[in-house]
Parts: structure tokens; C-alpha cells; sequence
């Protein structure tokens, strides 16, 4: 008896587990945004330290994208190359 009661009780938290499931994630599921992201700026942030061949190679390639709006922040963590001159040339 006791045995077929916990089933029941078992089986009633499933099926409660399942709809909510079904309810709330089905709404995730098919959510469209009103704004695209492609709408909003972008901000690329780059941490280099000691990295002036790597930013001499590929920043110019990140500067030269074909995105509407974006920034790139370079942080220079104290760099002991070249680093602090060559972001220094590319601001002015």
C-alpha cells in the first residue's frame, strides 16, 4: 500500500517537473530579441603583455573589420618590449 502511494507521489513530482520544464523553457526556446545584436556596439579588449610583434602582426587586422561600430582597448600589463610605443604610435 505504503509502496503505491510513493509511486503515485513519485510519478505526480515528474509530471509537475516536466510541464514546468515544457513551460518555462519553451518560452526561452523561441524568445526573439527586439534588438539584433548587430544593432549595439562592440568593445574588443586586448591584454597584452610583452606582446609587441604579436600587436605589430594582428591589430591592424582588428582595426580593419567590417563591423558597423566598435572599439578595441589595448591594456598594456606593464610590457618590457616595445609595447607602450608601439600604442603609443598607433593613438596619434
Amino acid at each position: 500500500m505504503i509502496h503505491n502511494l510513493l509511486i503515485a507521489v513519485a510519478i505526480a513530482n515528474l509530471t509537475i517537473l516536466v510541464g514546468y520544464s515544457i513551460y518555462f523553457f519553451s518560452k526561452l526556446t523561441f524568445y526573439k530579441s527586439k534588438e539584433s545584436l548587430f544593432n549595439k556596439p562592440i568593445s574588443i579588449i586586448i591584454c597584452a603583455k610583452n606582446e609587441a610583434e604579436n600587436l605589430r602582426n594582428f591589430l591592424p587586422k582588428v582595426l580593419g573589420q567590417d563591423f558597423p561600430e566598435f572599439e578595441v582597448i589595448v591594456v598594456n600589463d606593464n610590457s618590457f618590449d616595445d609595447t607602450k610605443y608601439l600604442l603609443e604610435a598607433l593613438v596619434l
